[in-house]
């Protein structure tokens, strides 16, 4: 059956005009997606999460600034924002250990 299938296909050909086509295609399309390891992971999640923990810093410190010297409620609005964002760092940590585990 599989000789039947290459004959098939030999005669279903176009005839060679002596010249060959050369099809040029992206090699990463071949490939197989390449899985990270648990250190490489670890490595671009901290750099990802490290930056809600300093947004969430400066939120809290914008807060603090406004709250000595101006508007308390203002300052209050920043440190809130500031907490949740913290919080939801927190909650995130939480939920990819878990996950490791």
């Amino acid at each position: 059956m599989a000789k039947r299938k290459k004959q098939k296909r030999a005669s279903g050909r176009a005839k060679s005009t002596g010249r060959r086509k050369h099809i040029h295609t992206p090699t990463h399309l071949g490939e197989a997606k390449r899985k990270l390891a648990a250190h490489e992971e670890f490595e671009i999640m901290k750099l990802v999460l490290d930056k809600f923990l300093w947004l969430g810093t400066v939120l809290l410190g914008v807060g603090l600034y406004f709250s000595i010297t101006s508007d308390a409620q203002t300052g209050m609005w920043y440190i809130l924002s500031g907490a949740l964002v913290m919080i939801v760092f927190a909650w995130f940590i939480v939920k990819e250990f878990e996950r490791i585990r």
